[in-house]
Order: structure tokens, then C-alpha cells, then sequence
């Protein structure tokens, strides 16, 4: 298994829902997305600057999502006060411990509002925007 390989060996599109995925957290390490990130932004600038006919929508939305999940797993990595076994403040533990809504248990995994999927998709939109 390459972590790096989720991302490079694939299609723009397979990338980015390997991004947007749901539940699996660390599929992709951090480290392998901050090379991937410097190394496909510098080759996508280059791209899109020369006189090589190339879309600019698919590679803005795997950078957006590289982006968002990666601040998403530091967000999730930031521990600001211990409660009761668990890592974060009271106000911000609806982020990491409830479903959608706080008692709602329609997610599968557990894993809160701040999801990194969650977290590559807002990047992406934002990235587009």
C-alpha cells in the first residue's frame, strides 16, 4: 500500500474521491499529501502557464482537497484541554464526538463534524471560488 499512490497513479477524478472520502481519516498520511501537495502545485502552475492545452477545474480540486484535509487532520490533532478523556474543550467536542447533529447517530463511523473528507470537500469549493 502507497499512500502516495492513492493520489498520483490515478486519475484527477479518483483523486480527488480518494480525498473526499469518508471514515478512513489517515488512508492518506499527512506527509505523503504535503509532498504530493508541493509537487503537483508546482507541476500544475507549469501546466497551465505553458501553451499546452490542459483543464484548470480538476487540478484546482485536488489541491483545494489536499488543502482541506490536511488542515482538517491538524484541526483534529490540536488538543486544547483534557475533559473527561477526551482531548478537546467543552464547546468543541460536538465536532469530533456526535453525528451530524448532536444526538444524531446517523454517522456510520463516528467520527463527528470535522471529518477530513468533509474538511477536502469545503477546500476544494473553496479552492474553485
Amino acid at each position: 500500500f502507497n499512500a502516495v499512490g492513492l493520489l498520483s497513479l490515478v486519475p484527477f477524478k479518483t483523486a480527488c474521491q480518494n480525498l473526499f472520502d469518508r471514515g478512513m481519516p489517515h488512508a492518506v498520511t499527512l506527509e505523503a499529501m504535503g509532498v504530493f501537495l508541493v509537487l503537483f502545485f508546482i507541476l500544475a502552475a507549469l501546466t497551465a502557464g505553458s501553451a499546452i492545452p490542459s483543464g484548470l477545474l480538476m487540478p484546482q480540486m485536488v489541491i483545494g482537497g489536499l488543502l482541506g484535509r490536511m488542515l482538517a487532520l491538524l484541526a483534529m490533532k490540536i488538543p486544547t484541554g483534557q475533559v473527561e478523556g477526551i482531548l478537546w474543550a467543552t464547546p468543541y467536542q460536538v465536532l469530533f464526538d456526535e453525528g451530524l447533529l448532536p444526538g444524531d447517530p446517523s454517522m456510520v463511523f463516528g467520527t463527528g463534524l470535522l471529518d477530513p473528507g468533509i474538511g477536502a470537500l469545503i477546500g476544494a469549493a473553496a479552492f474553485l471560488g
